[in-house]
């Protein structure tokens, strides 16, 4: 995970309802990125995404077994330069 994916997670209660909308704005990245974003973490199991189009929404699941959502530093751009 990137920090802005663990600190939304951090910050989201279990069972919440959000849209992409919800993520762009809390993480400050674009729609694209924050669709990406929730793909990935629809991908580990974090969260269920719900819908199509316009009207879809998500829900934040709780951690899967033997998955931290802690920030991977290097996926996060404060590892080494």
């Amino acid at each position: 995970l990137v920090g802005r994916q663990a600190q939304f997670l951090q910050k989201t209660k279990l069972g919440a309802e959000f849209k992409v909308s919800d993520y762009s704005d809390a993480a400050k990245v674009s729609e694209r990125q924050a669709r990406r974003d929730l793909a990935e973490l629809e991908k580990i199991g974090l969260v269920e995404r719900h819908g199509k189009g316009p009207a879809t929404s998500y829900r934040r699941n709780s951690r899967p077994p033997g998955r931290s959502i802690r920030p991977n530093p290097a996926k996060s751009g404060q590892g080494k330069s």
